[in-house]
Parts: structure tokens; C-alpha cells; sequence
């Protein structure tokens, strides 16, 4: 009820605030002759909105509908990654989009979801604040298209999306490639490496890996390419003998959490800290 009043009223609500809210929102759509088709209307607007949640919170897909199948691996994600803070402005945008999106256009905004919080992820930027941002998205992007009806809704949420500043912005690529380059991201949590490092495989079967993990069909553990204790033959690679012992010690320093050298592996203890080559060309139980 939480996240429906937040859709509807395109605010914050806090928790102790949901029933007074509910009531004005009752008071406001029924009124007190309690009008029955009034009273249907309100209450079928609610259902409408339950089965969208048990989409969005829990996976399931009540619907015969197809249009909802470009969105379910977004879903799934947010709800590996345990992200319910989108949770409110996909309610509104479900409920928008029977008359006014297409398939398409609904797979694109939750594109533009996943790819704002993919972004935040990698550029490790919290989440302070992201929830009034959400909470009011739709309504900012019914206002623009009120002043432009000729404009598109997914362009208007892309605008919307770039057109942040500070602790709810969407990362640039400037930003993004720096962070994959530099920020530590092996100290973040492990769901959201999981997530990184299956979708940066860019094939139509991060899902599926993804959802093994989670599942725990396929067991697989983050590992370290470049190990995060030297061995002489890492400090040999690394440089040591001809730029000296302190240089390789920095360079490891640098790169031993970023994103580049992490993979994911059946085989972490297998791997230990064995040389690139070995890693390269290791096989365990038939495979490389």
C-alpha cells in the first residue's frame, strides 16, 4: 500500500503516513456518497495495481499479456540486486501504459531503469535521495508532455534521466569509464558484482547465468585474475625486473579490486594465485 500511495499521490509517503494518505485518496476518488461504480473504480484501480506489484516485488507474472515479457528480465535484476526503490514509478508507468505505450516503448523505460541503476552500481553512488527522485518521475514527465504533446514519453524520461545533477544523477560515460577503470569494485556487495560481471558479458545469456546463480544451479565465486596476494612470477609480469619492485606493488594496488580484474569461476581455489598464463590455459574437470 506503501508503494501504490506513493505512485498515486507522486511523493514520499513515509510508512506511519499510509493509512491518513489512503483515506484522503479514498475521500478525494469516492467522496462520501460512496457512489458503487465510484467505489468499483477505486478498489479495481488497486487490484490492477497488486498484480502489477506482484510483478515488480515477486516475479510473478499473473497475466496472459505478452507486452510484459520484453520487461521481466529487468525485473528480475532489480529483484536480484534488491532494488525496490523503481517499485512506485513502474506502478504508475504499468498503469500509463495500457492506453499509451507501446511494447516497445515499455520495454524502453525499463531500459532506462536498469540502465540508471547499472551505472550508479559501477560508479558505486548510493542511493541517498534516488527515492523522491522516482517517486515524482512520472508526474515530471506527464507535465513536460502537457507543455509538448507532440513529444515522445520515453524521450521525455531519457531528458529527465540526463538532466540530473548530484547524488541522483545518471552517470555520464566519462564518469561510467572512469569507474571501470579506477573504482574498487570488488568491495561493493556481492549481488551487485554478480550483476555487473554476468550482464558485461553482452549476450542474451546474462539472464540466464544470472538466474542460475540465483537460483544456485550454478555456483560461482568472484575471482581475482591478478591475485590479491603477489607471487614473484606476478611481480615478474607485472614489471618488477625492469621498473623495479615498488612500481609493480603500486600498479597492484591500483587495479586489484577494479572491475577488470574480476571474473566469475567454478574453479577459485583451482585458480589460486597461478600465473596469467596458467589461468589462461588452465583445465579443470574437461574444462578451460
Amino acid at each position: 500500500f506503501r508503494n501504490y500511495i506513493i505512485s498515486k499521490k507522486q511523493a514520499i509517503v513515509k510508512l506511519d503516513a499510509v493509512y491518513p494518505e489512503f483515506k484522503k485518496l479514498f475521500e478525494r476518488q469516492v467522496g462520501e456518497d460512496q457512489n458503487m461504480e465510484k467505489i468499483d473504480a477505486f478498489y479495481g484501480d488497486i487490484v490492477e495495481s497488486l498484480r502489477f506489484y506482484q510483478l515488480l516485488k515477486f516475479g510473478e507474472n499473473t497475466s496472459t499479456d505478452n507486452r510484459y515479457d520484453g520487461i521481466t528480465s529487468t525485473v528480475f535484476k532489480m529483484r536480484y540486486i534488491q532494488t525496490d526503490l523503481y517499485i512506485p514509478f513502474a506502478l504508475s508507468v504499468l498503469r500509463y501504459a495500457d492506453d499509451n505505450l507501446t511494447k516497445q516503448q515499455l520495454d524502453e523505460v525499463f531500459g532506462l531503469i536498469e540502465t540508471y541503476f547499472s551505472r550508479r552500481i559501477v560508479c558505486n553512488i548510493n542511493t541517498t535521495s534516488v527515492d523522491r527522485f522516482l517517486a515524482s518521475l512520472h508526474k515530471d514527465a506527464l507535465g513536460y508532455l502537457e507543455d509538448a504533446p507532440e513529444s515522445n514519453y520515453v524521450d521525455v524520461l531519457k531528458f529527465l534521466f540526463l538532466s540530473r545533477t548530484g547524488q541522483t544523477r545518471m552517470p555520464s560515460d566519462a564518469e561510467y569509464e572512469n569507474a571501470i577503470r579506477t573504482n574498487p569494485t570488488y568491495t561493493q556487495r556481492n549481488a551487485f558484482i554478480n550483476y555487473i560481471l554476468t550482464s558485461s558479458d553482452g549476450s542474451s545469456k546474462e539472464s540466464n547465468t544470472l538466474n542460475q546463480i540465483a537460483n544456485g544451479d550454478l555456483r560461482l565465486s568472484i575471482e581475482h585474475v591478478m591475485p590479491q596476494t603477489l607471487t614473484k612470477e606476478w611481480e615478474h609480469e607485472l614489471g618488477a625486473d625492469e621498473l623495479g619492485i615498488e612500481h609493480t606493488h603500486l600498479v597492484h594496488d591500483q587495479y586489484i579490486h577494479t572491475l577488470a580484474n574480476l571474473t566469475l569461476t567454478g574453479y577459485n581455489s583451482e585458480y589460486s594465485n597461478r600465473s596469467f598464463d596458467e589461468k589462461k590455459t588452465l583445465v579443470v574437470k574437461g574444462e578451460k
